[in-house]
């Protein structure tokens, strides 16, 4: 495959999987509109399972925790330890251990799967 052909295919897919994220997002900060850790109003969602580690949790509403900005910066200036093991005491250990073993789950990562994706939302 051409590689400029090949960077145009990725770019779509990026974009496709960027938009899947946000929907997902929008749609868990409609449902729990304050912040996990502050109780101020949430603006973003924060991947317990990073994105990097799992396509397959990506935009899984379990793994999308409402977050407000502050906190946000906060748990990725250095409280991420102590800011999982606030989530692992709110939520239970369950919950963590059933993210964690969907972690090791893949997916087809194809631009028609994002598509799919993006259309059941």
């Amino acid at each position: 495959m051409d590689i400029g052909i090949e960077n145009k295919m990725k770019s779509k897919k990026q974009k496709l999987k960027e938009e899947c994220v946000k929907l997902a997002t929008m749609k868990v900060l409609e449902k729990h509109p304050k912040c996990m850790f502050c109780n101020q109003e949430a603006n973003t969602c924060h991947h317990f399972i990073r994105q990097s580690r799992s396509n397959y949790l990506r935009c899984d509403s379990r793994n999308l925790i409402p977050i407000c900005q502050s906190c946000h910066c906060r748990l990725h200036n250095g409280f991420e330890s102590i800011m999982s093991l606030q989530l692992r005491k709110m939520l239970g250990d369950e919950w963590a251990d059933g993210l964690i073993e969907d972690s090791r789950k893949t997916i087809k990562d194809t631009l028609k799967y994002w598509r799919d994706l993006k259309d059941k939302r």
